[in-house]
């Protein structure tokens, strides 16, 4: 038998121990590489190992409380058989115990995310400052504690700002990068970091991180600075001070334009204030004093505190006489004050100082519009438009100023480009509209500014200027609806005394005389001076039979317009009204020496002497009416009065059967030339009359009683005391 080959002792040992070793050098490996990644991430990494820590919690409990054993127990028979028996792990108590924990921590764990959630969220409304160690002796010189201070002192008690305070330190080798996922790991809206060395000459670095730069827009992404001190200022602690308050100032700076953008502008003011308080004239460490005094005077320009906006725009260009935007919205703010030339000035240098400023191009063209100097206007629009071919507004403002010219097809031809550029540019319409309605094209104006009420419902000069349309094209019912839909929607001062005139002229074509001097009155408290107002409001007062109160009116016309012609006539035809002839007649005259053309003053001069029984000056005047205006029924009728009342019958018969052929309507004019007929005898003709006047006017009860007459001449006793009848029955008196 041969013998065996002799085992090979250390072969056998390597494998016996290779899964041994090898597993331990895995287990070292793998301690080693978390070890690595919690140095480099700890936060993450640890979140990451207490989580798993807690899965392994829940795994264990839940084997505990729920986790099932089998045992085979021995049967009698058949001999030898097992049977399955499955049964809880752990005792009652014991699974009771777990099974409450499970809960406590599911609960637990559920509190826990939503208050974490509810933490994020409160942080992401905040703005957050994280502060990160500084890498430097602190605790000698204590840069950043006094940082810390300072921002606490400012902010601890301040619902909408966060100081967070971490330990780690952001070396230069990590940088900026490192800083910023450091961050957003806390919800950080700005990150401060930075080191400082205390040489003779320090050398200090502070980086800013701007996490939300479209929120916190006046601030770059990333700002290093390395502000100039001596060891002398930091060994004092003056330096420290001082960065303090720059840092708070800062962080107050750009609060108020979180509140600034919410339109929580006496916040925003607040916080600029606190800004400015902490800022010396000659900030050490910022440089952002200009941009304080800006965004406050534009907080206060929005809240209307123009002449404070001013001062803090002179402050912005003191700090940084380069500074274009304040010279821009110092212009602004002039512009709204009313004072044009400084507004000019203030955009002259704007574009000086950057010559591409297409804004201030456009505000400067409209300050030249609003001054009357049309030419420079559209040189500055023209130049908006160079710079920039779609700027819709600047086509939008060279077309108005073609408007304002008269030069109605260039405008519609700018807004029409500024609607290519912007179709959703609500106020191109209203101007569009507005042009259209110079021209006459009512029906394109309508749908003009039907258009600009499609894109805002809640326009009010839309609705005016629709309103002053349908005025126009005498739907008064629809203008009323759409003035009082303006005011509802908050009409712009300067335009209520045109609605509250447009309103009233509505009301007053309507026959509400009583609304419409409502509306007059309201207009005259915005516009004492104007007399067209004045004169509408008398007319009204005319109709309501307060013919003193008209006469007041027309008075206030003359005092404002002396040379106003038609405001004599509506003051003489007052006086007829109260019968004071002579008066009217005064008022007439005047009319006439300024106006000696006028047909309508001749007439109603003709009427107050015809009603002096002044017959021959009455026809006169109603000749040269005539002559001026042979078309005017209303002075045939009165000569035929005048006539009449001089027994020439024929004459009347003439005059009153021109007013019907001029006017065939005019039941009155039939009725006199009957009265003509029936005194010369010519009864049959003056029935004819008598009958077309009933046929206008059946209610008038005028002609039945001289029918009747006419009827009993021609021995008609029937007709004739049906028309007596007729006569009693309207006017309640016998004939």
């Amino acid at each position: 038998m041969p013998d065996k080959p002799p085992d090979n002792d250390l072969f056998e040992l390597l494998k016996k121990l290779w899964l041994p070793l090898a597993g331990f050098i895995g287990v070292i490996t793998l301690v080693y590489n978390y070890y690595k990644m919690w140095l480099g991430d700890q936060e993450t990494v640890t979140s990451i190992t207490a989580g798993a820590a807690l899965i392994i919690i829940v795994i264990m409990l839940g084997w505990v409380g729920f986790s099932k054993k089998t045992v085979y127990l021995k049967v009698s028979f058949p001999i030898g058989a097992k049977i399955p028996e499955t049964s809880p792990r752990y005792s009652q108590p014991a699974r009771r115990i777990v099974r409450v924990g499970l809960v406590i921590l599911l609960l637990s764990a559920l509190v826990g995310m939503y208050l974490l959630g509810k933490h994020r969220q409160e942080l992401k409304e905040k703005l957050v400052i994280m502060i990160a160690a500084f890498e430097g002796p602190e605790e000698v010189y204590g840069l950043r504690n006094e940082i810390i201070e300072n921002l606490n002192a400012d902010f601890s008690n301040d619902e909408d700002v966060e100081i967070v305070i971490i330990d780690d330190v952001i070396t230069l080798t990590q940088g900026s990068d490192y800083a910023r996922k450091l961050g957003e790991r806390y919800l950080a809206d700005i990150v401060l970091w930075g080191w400082y060395r205390p040489t003779e000459n320090p050398n200090i670095t502070v980086h800013i991180e701007n996490l939300t730069p479209e929120q916190l827009y006046p601030l770059e992404e990333s700002t290093t600075l390395q502000p100039s001190t001596t060891l002398a200022e930091l060994e004092s602690f003056s330096f420290q001070q001082q960065a303090g308050l720059e840092t708070s100032a800062l962080i107050s700076f750009l609060a108020g334009i979180i509140d600034y953008e919410s339109y929580r502008y006496d916040s925003a003011i607040a916080r600029f204030d606190l800004s400015i308080q902490n800022m010396k004239e000659k900030p050490e460490i910022l440089e952002n004093l200009a941009n304080i005094y800006f965004y406050r005077g534009i907080a206060k320009s929005d809240i209307n505190k123009l002449d404070q906006a001013v001062l803090d725009f002179d402050h912005a260009i003191e700090h940084n006489p380069q500074f274009s935007a304040a010279y821009y919205n110092r212009g602004l703010a002039y512009m709204l004050l009313g004072d044009y030339e400084r507004a000019i000035q203030s955009y002259d240098k704007a574009v000086e100082i950057n010559p591409q400023y297409a804004r201030a191009y456009l505000n400067r063209g409209s300050v030249y519009a609003i001054s009357g100097d049309y030419e420079r206007a559209i040189q500055d629009f023209d130049k908006v438009i160079d710079i920039n071919p779609q700027f819709a507004e600047a086509y939008l403002n060279r077309g108005s100023v073609h408007r304002a010219l008269g030069e109605y097809e260039r405008a519609i031809q700018d807004y029409n480009r500024a609607i290519e550029i912007d179709p959703q540019l609500t106020g191109v319409y209203n101007d569009r509209g507005s042009a259209y309605t110079n021209l006459g094209e009512y029906e394109r104006a309508i749908q003009d500014f039907d258009k600009a009420l499609e894109i805002d419902p809640k326009n009010p000069l839309a609705y005016l200027n629709r309103g002053s349309v349908y005025f126009v094209l005498g739907e008064y019912e629809r203008t009323i609806q759409d003035i009082d839909n303006a005011f509802e929607f908050g009409i712009q001062n300067f335009q209520d005394k045109r609605a509250y005139l447009n309103r009233g002229l509505a009301y007053a074509y309507l026959g509400y005389y009583e609304r419409a001097i409502q509306d007059y009155d309201k207009a005259i408290e915005l516009d004492p001076q104007n007399p067209f107002i004045y004169r509408n409001r008398g007319v009204a007062f005319g109709f309501l039979g307060e013919y003193e109160r008209a006469i007041q009116d027309f008075d206030k016309v003359i005092e404002l317009d002396p040379q106003d012609a038609t405001a004599y006539i509506s003051r003489g035809l007052a006086y007829s009204d109260l019968e004071e002839y002579q008066h009217s007649i005064q008022d007439y005259n005047k009319a006439l020496e300024l106006n000696p053309q006028d047909a309508n003053a001749y007439l109603f001069r003709g009427r107050a002497y015809y009603f002096l029984e002044e017959n021959e000056q009455a026809i006169q005047d109603f000749n040269k009416a005539i002559e001026l205006n042979p078309q005017d029924a209303e002075a045939y009728l009165n000569r035929g009065f005048a006539y009449d009342n001089q027994g020439k019958h024929e004459l009347s018969i003439q005059d009153y059967s021109k007013a019907i052929e001029l006017n065939p309507q005019d039941a009155y004019a039939y009725f006199n030339r009957g009265l003509a007929y029936a005194l010369l005898g010519e009864y049959e003709l003056a029935i004819q009359d008598f009958d077309k006047a009933i046929e206008l006017d059946p209610k008038n009860a005028d002609p039945y009683y001289p029918r009747g007459l006419a009827y009993q001449a021609l021995g008609k006793t029937v007709e004739a005391d049906a028309d007596f009848k007729k006569y009693e029955e309207l006017t309640g008196q016998k004939p």
